[in-house]
């Protein structure tokens, strides 16, 4: 499967585009990354997201349901706090590195894929504060890892509209990234605008086996 290529995306890109995520994956299990700020779904359970250490000295985390973060629009913003979170991130704290990083089965991420709207309270709203497409793909029990990929790639867009991230993006002082991490395989995946797709760059360890997955090209 190669995905359509998302051409607007400001994403690191070199020869050692590999490297340079396990680099930065490193950089978070040692908890050496005041200057990253992970945006991740709040039911994921990664070890290689928490670092070793202290968290003084750990990547800046905004973890909510799906890893998602609205548009910025001020006729369309939900409460506000992913944006507040990410301007002051990006401003206050200068942060050099934003990760979107989502995950297989993610009913969250379903969620906001779908056609259907639940009779909630507070369900409805966040979703259409979102205002995400609904691919064929959402079809099923789960999201599909293709449409796993695409919110992940929503979401990099997304940020690309606030101001702070846009400015930072203009000066090269920032650089975004998408992972993807695989529960099934224990494997974390990121997107390559080169190749346009999501590419295995390692293994994370987990509490079901002693031994990290090899690290896959």
């Amino acid at each position: 499967h190669r995905m359509e290529k998302h051409e607007g995306l400001h994403l690191t890109e070199d020869s050692a585009y590999l490297a340079s995520q396990q680099a930065l994956m490193e950089r978070i299990r040692e908890g050496d990354c005041p200057d990253v700020l992970v945006v991740v779904c709040s039911d994921i359970e990664l070890r290689a997201l928490s670092p070793r250490h202290s968290h003084t000295y750990g990547p800046v985390v905004l973890a909510n349901a799906g890893c998602s973060v609205p548009r910025c629009d001020p006729w369309n913003s939900g409460d506000g706090s992913e944006a507040a979170t990410v301007e002051y991130a990006v401003v206050g704290l200068g942060v050099k590195h934003i990760i979107v990083c989502g995950h297989s089965r993610c009913e969250a991420s379903r969620a906001l894929w779908r056609h259907e709207r639940a009779d909630t309270q507070f369900v409805v709203p966040w979703q259409l504060s979102h205002d995400e497409a609904s691919p064929s793909e959402a079809g099923g029990q789960f999201l599909s890892k293709a449409a796993a990929e695409e919110h992940v790639l929503k979401q990099l867009e997304n940020l690309q509209t606030h101001p702070s991230v846009n400015a930072k993006l203009t000066t090269r002082e920032l650089a975004l990234h998408g992972w993807l991490y695989e529960g099934e395989t224990d494997r974390m995946y990121a997107y390559s605008s080169k190749q346009g797709r999501f590419v295995c760059f390692c293994g994370v360890q987990s509490d079901r086996s002693s031994a990290s997955v090899p690290a896959c090209a």
